[in-house]
């Protein structure tokens, strides 16, 4: 009688919790996973694909109230710039002031615009006008 209470009370301490075996490996396996997460965040293919998404929510942004308004605006891409700014001209005259001016979008630290050389696929000099590589002599413009 005396071994089964001694078996009971053994089976009893046993199962209260984990071992701190299991608990440094669930703790390893959480930290692989942890640093895998944070380095893909902090990758600047996730800060290049964010920075696209923004810069396509604020050309359709500028196409809207282009619309909306029936007027003009302009996105301003300084080159060597690490932002981008939208203006609207809401009296239609081609010139746009401060007062026109809707925002100034920054760039994360390692992302700007900037010319792109031949030799990295940017345009060539001899491009002309109408070439593919080249940009429209007006710059972009969307309809209606």
């Amino acid at each position: 009688m005396v071994k089964r209470n001694q078996i009971q009370k053994k089976k009893l301490a046993s199962d209260k919790g984990f071992t701190l075996v299991e608990l440094m490996v669930v703790v390893a396996i959480t930290a692989l996973i942890a640093g895998f997460t944070v380095s893909e965040i902090n990758s600047t293919s996730h800060k290049l694909k964010s920075t696209a998404r923004t810069l396509r929510a604020k050309m359709q942004q500028a196409r809207l109230l282009a619309i909306k308004e029936n007027c003009n605006v302009f996105v301003d891409f300084g080159l060597n710039i690490s932002s981008y700014t939208l203006w609207r001209d809401g009296d239609n005259n081609d010139t746009y002031t401060a007062i026109e001016l809707i925002e100034t979008i920054a760039l994360p630290n390692d992302i700007s615009f900037g010319a792109v050389a031949s030799e990295d696929g940017g345009p060539s000099k001899s491009a002309s006008p109408t070439s593919d590589t080249a940009p429209p002599a007006d710059g972009i413009s969307f309809g209606s």
